[in-house]
């Protein structure tokens, strides 16, 4: 079986790097190879391996020892790594068995791709041509990817990529199209749009600068769309982006964003699904996917995730989660850790824990703080970060190595900007608002989204402050329009949306700290949670879990060594 060639080729290659590997390197390969057999859609959440790319190796080697075409969606940033670094030295291991050397086609176009049920070939792809192509013809045979085994690898950001690709985005440029296709109703859109923007600048200015359309604005748009197609049809005038408006602006439970850019006096209009289970499902029916992220869900199963992309419509019968250290899943298994054939579910879980020696962080998280909605938290706030920042200042002389960087994450935009105000008075120009350029000592504060995004290009930081829980804000209308569709189902807003939302942005911003930490002689590192709700909240004990294996300091003596 192919199962067992995977393993002893990835065992044999791994000895042969004389480097430390990843701990669960042949349980995911295995569970790779078994999924492409039989044809099998599988999730698996690596942890902080997603990081550094440490897990690829797993997926890598059964797709290159597999006979039929396999897809890999990746950002093209991973796409280069794998072209340059992943492949090349695999493959000249594998030497010339079969399909090793196979084509390795990186598709910019899908009109450029042979058939892949004819050639057997390894496609690297981006998210977005990938979803691009599926989504537009999901239930039709001429998508060139239909039916052939796709890898997802950074699945964390699945939703985000599939609501990029299907936002309705009416830019400026785009009304001068309309008045150019109905020109004898061209005063009428140009006074519609001169109301929209006199009633979108009495807004007063936000951190996000974005609102919902209340009930006038969405009516007068209505009344304009509906004029016009009395006069011709408007997907007859090639005009794809208001026939796609004029269909949301019927939908009273689908919220129209409009943006506004108060320097030009100018907006424009967006709008997204916010419930992507049904326009997702298609795809996971098409072929088999293996969708692998960091942390989709706080469980083994993801089925909050499940939920969310439709996944959960496939029947799931297979759960499995290693125990810590562990490179064997919580099932049957045969010789060389390989399960026997048994009947095939649909779809197979599999989350892998961080290693309780390598990978544990050091928790600063004091008992008693202001709530963050209280205005006494942001002196306490600072007080704190003085203190821990003065007292690793004044203990870098007696560490060796050099002195770390310190990484702020707040997610309140206008509490930032006081914060760094505030900073810079006292540390001066070692302070930098969302800059990728730092000193060695230097202070970093941003927004989790900013860290999250660059990270991997910023050095590991030797203090990682966090300023309240992750949970999306409220008055982002965005967010606010997610819980109001949650309320209008009566589902749980709070356990299904705002809590994994918070949950996931934990693990993925202490990511890089597991990494180094699993390094030998890495320096350790200290992450501070200034939210005192996780201690006094019911969903403390699920924060606290997340962000497991750790060692908590509820106080800092500034005599004591570094933790």
């Amino acid at each position: 079986m192919i199962e067992t060639d995977v393993h002893q080729q990835l065992r044999a290659f791994l000895r042969s790097q004389g480097e430390l590997p990843w701990l669960h390197h042949l349980t995911m390969a295995r569970l790779v190879a078994r999924s492409l057999r039989v044809k099998r859609t599988a999730i698996i959440q690596v942890g902080s391996a997603a990081g550094t790319g440490r897990h690829r190796l797993s997926y890598l080697t059964p797709v290159l020892l597999a006979p039929e075409s396999v897809v890999i969606v990746a950002a093209s940033d991973v796409q280069r790594r794998l072209i340059h670094i992943e492949l090349p030295r695999l493959r000249q291991w594998l030497g010339n068995r079969p399909h090793a050397q196979r084509p390795i086609i990186q598709c910019q176009d899908r009109s450029t791709l042979p058939d892949l049920t004819r050639t057997a070939a390894l496609v690297l792809v981006s998210p977005e041509i990938w979803l691009a192509s599926t989504l537009a013809c999901s239930s039709s045979s001429s998508c060139p990817f239909r039916g052939i085994t796709t890898i997802i690898d950074g699945a964390d950001d699945l939703e985000q990529w599939a609501r990029q690709i299907l936002t309705l985005d009416i830019q400026p440029s785009h009304w001068q199209g309309l008045m150019l296709a109905y020109p004898d109703a061209a005063d009428t859109i140009r006074d519609t749009r001169v109301a929209l923007t006199h009633h979108v600048l009495r807004h007063p200015p936000s951190p996000y600068e974005c609102w919902n359309l209340d009930n006038q604005e969405r009516q007068w748009l209505q009344d304009l769309l509906n004029r016009l197609e009395h006069i011709g049809d408007l997907g007859d005038r090639a005009l794809p982006h208001w026939k796609q408006l004029s269909n949301t602006l019927a939908t009273p439970d689908h919220p129209v964003l409009v943006h506004l850019d108060r320097r030009m006096g100018q907006f424009h209009l967006s709008c997204s699904p916010l419930h992507l289970a049904n326009r997702l499902a298609p795809l996971w029916h098409s072929q088999t996917t293996i969708l692998i992220g960091s942390c989709l869900d706080g469980d083994a199963q993801a089925s909050i995730f499940q939920q969310r992309v439709g996944l959960d419509r496939l029947q799931n019968l297979d759960t499995a989660k290693p125990p810590h250290g562990s490179d064997a899943p919580q099932s049957q298994t045969g010789e060389n850790g390989i399960a026997p054939d048994m009947p095939h579910p649909t779809l197979t879980c599999l989350k892998f824990s961080p290693d309780r020696q390598q990978e544990s962080i050091q928790l600063y998280l004091p008992d008693r703080l202001p709530l963050p909605n209280t205005p006494q938290y942001q002196q306490a706030l600072l007080h704190h970060i003085h203190q821990l920042l003065s007292r690793y200042d004044a203990l870098d002389g007696d560490v060796q190595g050099e002195p770390g960087t310190t990484v702020i994450l707040v997610s309140d935009l206008p509490l930032k900007n006081q914060l760094a105000t505030r900073l810079a008075a006292n540390f001066g120009s070692r302070v930098r608002v969302e800059e990728t350029g730092l000193d060695d000592n230097g202070i970093l504060v941003c927004t989790w989204e900013f860290w999250r995004s660059h990270q991997q290009n910023l050095p590991v930081p030797q203090l990682l402050v966090m300023a309240a829980l992750p949970i999306p804000s409220l008055e982002d209308p965005r967010v606010a329009s997610y819980v109001a569709y949650y309320k209008q189902q009566r589902q749980d807003w709070f356990r299904l949306y705002l809590l994994p939302t918070a949950l996931s942005e934990l693990q993925r911003a202490i990511a890089p700290i597991r990494q180094a930490a699993a390094q030998p002689n890495a320096p350790e590192s200290l992450v501070a949670l200034l939210d005192s709700r996780v201690v006094h909240r019911s969903y403390g004990q699920q924060v606290l879990a997340a962000l497991s294996p750790l060692a908590r300091i509820s106080y800092i003596d500034e005599n004591c060594p570094r933790p």
